[in-house]
């Protein structure tokens, strides 16, 4: 019997009448069968108790085995809000790995494309940024020799209307250490100030910390939105600096016209390497943020240097790209419910009849899932007090 899901041409009615169609659209049905269980020996088996356990090879219909494949991999749908993503491994910001087809080691840089899909490209330069491919953990980076920087014409002072998140992968190269992450049009710094790696300038002090190295730093900052004084937070390499601070300014507090390199026109400059910058809108939660740590930290090999091993992304990328996985289902059938019967006799017939006074029946029977019906797998139920 076959049922269509739409009527039929008269050829495709010719069609069945000379043995067959080929055409698509009707239903399959599959004749439900009994659920299949076995009985598996019990495990853990002690005087006083054991382990007992069934499996369920089917329920009834047609068990196939699904591969699926699922891309997992980062993207500006990943965590709402994103605003701007410069990411020296997507130099042209197609959102797609250059693979060193865009630049090759050591040319210079002449534009930095916004991979957030809101058109923030940075296209102007000072000196000669360039991009070495393999300075972190084979992986590029861009470096400023002191007398460089890079900005756009985007103003992100639209941010204190909802307060923001800025994430960082960055470091000073030993010389000038000034500003590293800064703002052309305003008095705004992020990570790198003086020397110093832990320090977050808003017009207003929001963090002065240091140490002083040379080290890559993996800073995150989020802020409040304005019409109050609003609280700010710190971490570097995952560590809380800075928590609820209130002295940046109440109203400017954003980056302006964003700049990597130096301040203002000429001003602050730094020797330093940047990898990768993320700005949002708003504040991100904490399972936000602890994202956003762990895909940078993996995505640039760092993971075992920044993050504590306690991270919740320590050992795993949280987008992890593609991923084949195997499963199986079932199409068709009835879940059963699932009882195992014992005892201290063997019961030859196929019983379930329950009385521990008569040998000729099961002692005991226990209901497996609550009762409830239970799908494919083996299921386990411990039994004690069997002296």
């Amino acid at each position: 019997m076959r049922i269509y899901e739409r009527g039929l041409s008269s050829t495709e009615v010719a069609s069945i009448y000379d043995g067959d169609s080929p055409n698509e659209g009707f239903l399959e049905f599959l004749a439900i069968e009994k659920p299949q269980v076995i009985t598996m020996s019990p495990v853990d088996v002690l005087p006083t108790q054991a382990i007992l356990r069934a499996e369920v090879k089917s329920i009834g219909g047609e068990v196939r085995e699904v591969d699926s494949i699922v891309d997992k991999s980062f993207s500006i749908e990943s965590i709402p809000g994103m605003q701007a993503w410069y990411t020296v491994q997507d130099m042209d910001g197609d959102n797609i790995d250059d693979n060193g087809l865009v630049l090759s080691n050591g040319d210079q840089i002449v534009q930095w494309m916004d991979a957030s899909g809101q058109n923030r490209n940075m296209i102007y330069t000072q000196g000669n940024p360039r991009f070495y491919s393999s300075a972190l953990k084979g992986k590029p980076v861009i470096s400023f020799d002191g007398d460089d920087m890079i900005w756009g014409d985007s103003d992100f002072n639209f941010l204190t209307d909802t307060g923001y998140t800025i994430v960082s992968l960055a470091r000073y190269t030993g010389g000038r250490n000034q500003r590293v992450i800064s703002s052309r049009s305003t008095n705004w710094l992020f990570g790198f100030h003086g020397g110093l790696v832990s320090r977050w300038f808003a017009n207003g002090w929001i963090s002065t910390g240091g140490p002083s190295d040379n080290n890559w730093h993996l800073h995150l900052g989020t802020i409040e939105a304005k019409g109050g004084n609003p609280a700010a937070s710190f971490w570097r390499n995952v560590e809380e600096v800075v928590k609820g601070n209130r002295n940046s300014n109440n109203s400017n507090f954003g980056p302006g016209v964003l700049q990597f390199g130096g301040y203002a026109g000429r001003s602050e400059r730094s020797t330093c390497e940047i990898a990768e910058v993320i700005i949002f809108e708003e504040e991100l939660n904490q399972l936000d943020r602890a994202k956003i740590e762990g895909y940078i930290a993996h995505k640039w090999g760092v993971n075992e240097d920044l993050l504590p091993t306690g991270h919740p992304y320590f050992a795993t990328n949280p987008f992890g790209g593609i991923q084949e996985n195997s499963f199986v289902e079932t199409i068709g059938g009835d879940e059963p419910v699932l009882k195992i019967y014992w005892g201290d006799e063997w019961i030859d017939s196929n019983s379930t009849f329950v009385d521990d006074s008569n040998d000729s029946h099961w002692d005991y029977v226990l209901d497996i899932n609550g009762g409830n019906p239970v799908s494919l797998g083996i299921y386990e139920m411990p039994v004690y007090q069997l002296d």
